[in-house]
């Protein structure tokens, strides 16, 4: 799934089965007896319990990759939701184990339950993300629209947990394994930020964007920016299609969230900065569209990202690794159109 190539295994190439449910202290006992001790029954939380649950994953996980992958595999909306159906079936089982797990002593930690979502989230989007763009005029992939925005506020509001804007917060906020995780991880840590970045504000710049040519088309653009102001700032104030699940306000605050989870990631050494300037262009967009902006007003958005770019520079540890100049070259020019077709949306790297 990093790499973007077919997996190199299969189900059908082993037959063994899944380790034995024990404790680590288990496997250290009289190592001359000649009895094996006996696994712990799937319900009991051991040292090795999550690996089984992920492991229980495995195939559907495999054939998902494959069906990406695959130079010979034929993509089609029937095939990924029959796949869809097989991964939500193989997540509610995990997602079950893990509930039985969560009322022991010990029990899971923090860090392992928010991994393992992580890893069957990116699944889920996997199979989705390709059909994005055809969802936004096409409503027969109205359920992978849906999905992909879902996963993408999911994660958004795990990165908020962590990423505070406020100072004050910034100094009480403890420290946590996944936080330091989402800062300074690589592989699917790195990209699927940035694909939940795209399913969940590109829905929320489409919303915003059809509701202006609505207000443009009756010749509401100057008049209702008091009022689009007041709703955006208003908790409860909602967008028509993610309606149930977010608000103006808090999109606007999550995509605050992401450029400082980015922000966060470049000072932690990442040198990859076209996410942040995404995210940055995305937020000055968004925040344009609430306020109805005028065409010449949005043509702003690239130069608050040359403004991110340049602030960058700040950092001393990319001061010494990137020309700067190049910013005051009036020729540059910042291009963020994204092709929403086709399979080209799953990406494993910016």
């Amino acid at each position: 799934m990093d790499s973007g190539g077919p997996p190199l295994i299969s189900p059908f190439d082993y037959d063994t089965k899944p380790p034995g449910n024990y404790n680590d202290e288990d496997l250290l006992r009289d190592t001359t007896a000649s009895e094996v001790p006996e696994p712990k029954p799937l319900t009991t939380f051991t040292d090795t319990s999550i690996q089984i649950g992920l492991v229980r994953t495995i195939k559907v996980r495999t054939e998902i990759a494959a069906y990406l992958n695959d130079f010979r595999s034929v993509t089609s909306y029937e095939k990924s939701l029959a796949i869809n159906s097989e991964l939500t079936t193989a997540s509610r089982s995990l997602d079950a184990l893990l509930r039985a797990h969560k009322n022991q002593n010990p029990s899971p930690s923090p860090f392992q339950l928010r991994t393992v979502e992580h890893i069957m989230q990116r699944y889920f989007l996997a199979i989705h993300l390709p059909w994005l763009g055809l969802a936004k005029d096409d409503p027969r992939y109205f359920f992978s629209r849906r999905l992909c925005v879902e996963a993408g506020l999911r994660h958004h509001r795990v990165v908020k947990t962590h990423m505070s804007t406020d100072p004050a917060q910034k100094a009480s906020q403890e420290s946590d394994d996944f936080g330091r995780l989402l800062v300074c991880g690589s592989g699917s840590v790195r990209f699927i930020g940035t694909q939940c970045l795209l399913a969940a504000t590109l829905e929320f710049v489409w919303e915003l964007d059809e509701r202006l040519e609505g207000a443009r088309s009756l010749d509401l653009s100057t008049t209702a920016t008091t009022s689009t102001t007041s709703a955006a700032s208003t908790s409860g104030a909602r967008m028509g299609f993610m309606g149930p699940m977010v608000d103006e306000g808090e999109m606007l605050n999550v995509l605050r969230y992401t450029v400082e989870w980015m922000r966060a990631r470049i000072k932690a050494g990442e040198v990859n900065i076209k996410g942040f300037l995404f995210a940055t262009a995305v937020l000055a967009e968004a925040e344009g569209l609430t306020k109805y902006a005028s065409e010449e007003q949005l043509k702003d958005i690239v130069s608050a990202a040359q403004d991110a770019f340049s602030g960058m520079g700040d950092f001393e540890q990319l001061s010494r690794d990137w020309d700067w100049d190049f910013l005051q070259d009036p020729s540059y020019n910042l291009n963020f159109n994204i092709n929403l077709g086709g399979m080209d949306l799953v990406f494993s790297s910016l």
